[in-house]
């Protein structure tokens, strides 16, 4: 998953947005908590907040 040229918080944003589109998370399910996403994928909250920010301002995570 990692690309060395996109910052941290970009490539998890990436991550989620496929798994939106493939429906990995589908309408009316629970989402994954901010610990569980975050042990996911090895960073500090603040890290995956920052990645939900960009996904939130593309109207795809709530």
């Amino acid at each position: 998953m990692r690309q060395d040229a996109l910052p941290l918080y970009l490539q998890i944003a990436d991550e989620l947005r496929r798994n939106i589109e493939e429906a990995v998370f589908n309408v009316g399910d629970q989402l994954p908590t901010e610990l569980e996403l975050s042990k996911r994928f090895g960073v500090h909250r603040h890290t995956l907040r920052r990645a939900v920010d960009v996904l939130r301002q593309e109207a795809l995570w709530m």
